[in-house]
């Protein structure tokens, strides 16, 4: 029987979890509401979160070889330090009578230097923290997802009420705190619980080499190809959705709150699909989620693409959350169950890379879309696109290899 003190390293770390997790997205709230107070200017809030999208694709793979090389506790410890200390500048300069856009565009693209890194050494630690829990991978990955999901989904509405309790600038002072409990979370992990048989750096060679290593584990393994592959293509092609095709909508028909009723109950989907991962795990087989998960949400996205009232588009956005959400656990676990421990760092940081690389390009085609045909005509085209692509998972035979993890170290 696990006692709860046995727990505790899986438990500080899902405590570090949703207090990084809420605090990113408390700043996607509070740093274009600053932006605007300052200047007024939407041009401008538009460049300062362009920023935010570079970092994460230039160093991600860069923070998966510092986590492979330094340690993953140490590295998840030092970028929290380092994002909070990013965000706490823009109080501390506002003191001095200097606040102004380039202090905030500086402190945004520093955020976004450390905020990726701290995101995948936390995924690091999902397995060897609960390995010495006595929790099960499947379990693990679960919590880990869904407790993310929900710090991120609860996130902009803290963000929110601390700009009309606090006031815009000293909310950066209370997001800060969140960022210190995600450090002292894994700071008093035992080190023996963040490390797992197969650790340590390999033969080290030329650093750029060696960073783009996750790249070359992700092309080596096929099965791994093929789900990451999938993803970066959801997110070029779906993910500009909620940013340009949603918002374009709801502002076309003055319904501001139609378009938070849907996307926070994708949001909600999302926490209790990723729940559900670990009893999912179970009963079936890895291939049958990943099939299933891919058809039933781009299906169900047709319940939004021709833009019935808002409250079935919200109870079609709660329900393709809900299939979609276990993508990111089973993600987690076939990294963890198909490559070594002393790349799954690297590993972590190039596939978000690529997530990250995709949506930007998609935006600017998407918005491109609307703004010649109308959402009424783009957005069934981009669900159809979606759907197509998860239909042809039925016939790629990688997909086989899913269920067989790597040989034993």
């Amino acid at each position: 029987m696990t006692t709860p003190a046995k727990r505790l390293p899986f438990v500080l770390l899902q405590v570090a979890n949703f207090a990084g997790a809420s605090a990113n997205s408390m700043t996607f709230i509070a740093i274009p509401w600053l932006v605007l107070e300052l200047t007024g200017s939407a041009l401008s809030t538009g460049i300062v979160a362009a920023l935010a999208a570079i970092p994460a694709i230039v160093m991600s793979p860069l923070a998966g070889l510092l986590i492979d090389r330094v340690g993953r506790a140490k590295i998840s410890i030092l970028s929290d330090v380092l994002s909070g200390l990013s965000v706490l500048m823009i109080p501390f300069v506002a003191m001095t009578g200097r606040l102004d856009l380039w202090v905030v565009a500086g402190a945004t693209l520093l955020g976004a230097i450390f905020d990726p890194t701290g995101y995948t050494a936390r995924k690091t630690l999902i397995e060897p923290t609960a390995k010495a829990s006595g929790v099960s991978l499947a379990r693990a990955n679960s919590l880990h997802e869904a407790l993310f999901a929900l710090g991120f989904a609860l996130g902009p509405a803290l963000g929110a009420a601390l700009i009309g309790v606090v006031g815009t600038i000293m909310s950066f002072a209370v997001i800060t705190v969140f960022f210190g409990v995600a450090v002292i979370a894994v700071w008093v992990i035992p080190s023996a619980a963040t490390m797992v048989p197969g650790d340590g750096p390999d033969q080290p060679g030329a650093w750029w080499r060696d960073a783009i290593e996750g790249f070359r584990v992700i092309r080596a393994d096929t099965t791994l190809l093929v789900v990451t592959a999938f993803i970066v293509f959801v997110d070029f092609v779906y993910k500009p959705t909620e940013v340009v095709i949603l918002p374009t909508y709801f502002q076309s028909i003055d319904n501001p709150w139609g378009f938070g009723v849907v996307i926070s109950a994708m949001a909600l989907g999302g926490v209790i699909g990723a729940y559900s991962y670990a009893r999912l795990a179970a009963r079936f087989a890895l291939r049958t989620i990943v099939l299933t998960c891919a058809i039933a949400a781009s299906t169900l996205l047709f319940g939004l693409a021709f833009f019935p009232p808002v409250w079935v588009m919200g109870i079609f956005g709660f329900a393709v959350g809900m299939c979609w959400g276990p993508m990111g656990p089973l993600l987690n676990t076939l990294v963890q169950t198909h490559c070594r421990p002393s790349v799954q760092g690297r590993v972590f940081g190039a596939q978000m890379a690529l997530f990250a690389s995709g949506p930007p390009l998609g935006m600017v085609i998407v918005g491109g879309l609307v703004e010649g045909f109308g959402v009424a005509v783009v957005y069934p085209l981009v669900v159809a696109a979606v759907f197509l692509f998860a239909l042809a998972l039925l016939g790629v035979r990688q997909l086989a290899g899913i269920d067989r993890p790597r040989p034993p170290d």
